[in-house]
């Protein structure tokens, strides 16, 4: 996901005079986005925030944070799709998202290290299985504005599935 982010800033817009090809790749990196947050949010909904429910004293309350950052962010992907990537506010918004899912990341880090210290080994072992299962078996979505594939030089998505998958 990190990675994905990565590109995403790193292939100027429109603001930064970027043209066609940029703009194309910025909405499919956002598609990929979009994608990748949909399996990690359900697996989130299914197995982590009931475990910071359950273990953590202040577990309601961080969860319902949690959800609420999950919430902006879904709704910054809403308003990006369908859009062409040639817009001044698709830059806009897709800088908001970025913030967005820096902070959710950073607070999500904050949990799980105060899960490390109120769960056992095993038992975070446990949950971090049950999450990675769920994020494999999270129903495909294909992406909704098929592109070419991007140019040679710029990092491949594909490669961006092997890094560690963390955020949002």
């Amino acid at each position: 996901m990190k990675a994905i982010q990565e590109q995403l800033e790193a292939v100027p817009g429109v603001r930064a005079g970027g043209g066609t090809v940029q703009q194309r790749r910025r909405v499919s990196l956002v598609d990929m986005i979009r994608e990748r947050l949909a399996a990690h949010g359900e697996a989130e909904e299914e197995h982590f925030w009931p475990a910071v429910r359950r273990v953590l004293p202040d577990g309601d309350e961080l969860a319902a944070q949690g959800r609420e950052q999950e919430r902006e962010g879904k709704d910054l992907l809403g308003e990006l799709e369908g859009m062409s990537g040639g817009e001044d506010r698709f830059d806009e918004l897709v800088e908001r998202l970025g913030l967005a899912l820096r902070r959710h990341v950073a607070f999500e880090d904050t949990v799980l290290l105060r899960l490390q210290d109120a769960m056992s080994e095993q038992q975070r072992r446990e949950l971090g299985h049950r999450i990675l299962r769920a994020k494999r078996h999270a129903p495909a979505r294909r992406h909704p504005h098929p592109h070419p594939h991007p140019h040679p030089r710029e990092p491949s998505a594909d490669t961006a599935g092997t890094s560690r998958e963390r955020g949002g």
